[in-house]
């Protein structure tokens, strides 16, 4: 058999197992950010009363403490985006996938693309 004829069959297979391919990627460098962003966003329904941080936390703790946060959500994003990857192309695969949804969801760990 030529390696020429397995072209097409690793192209097919490429394709089928995007969402497994790109997802746990997008997921691992955008869900930190999004999640860090979540942290220092203001909230509307809360009261200004509150304090400044202080200066031991903010000199101190927050340089090791984002660090970490940011590799633990890096390894969610990254774990979680293959486990939904591999869903969504099964879902792909049955015919049960919402194209709007899998490129809506391509860097949100815990969401498919199942057209419900």
């Amino acid at each position: 058999m030529r390696f020429r004829a397995l072209f097409p069959l690793f192209g097919c297979a490429l394709l089928l197992a995007s969402c497994t391919v790109v997802k746990p990627v997008a997921c691992g460098i955008v869900h930190p950010i999004r999640s860090i962003a979540a942290l220092f966003e203001e909230s509307s329904s809360e009261p200004d009363e509150v304090d400044d941080a202080p200066t031991f936390v903010a000199l101190v703790e927050l340089p090791f403490v984002l660090p970490v946060f940011y590799v633990y959500k890096t390894f969610v994003g990254v774990i979680g985006g293959l486990a939904t990857g591999l869903v969504s192309d099964f879902n792909v695969v049955t015919g049960h996938a919402s194209w709007d949804k899998s490129v809506e969801n391509v860097t949100r760990p815990g969401k498919t693309n199942a057209d419900r």
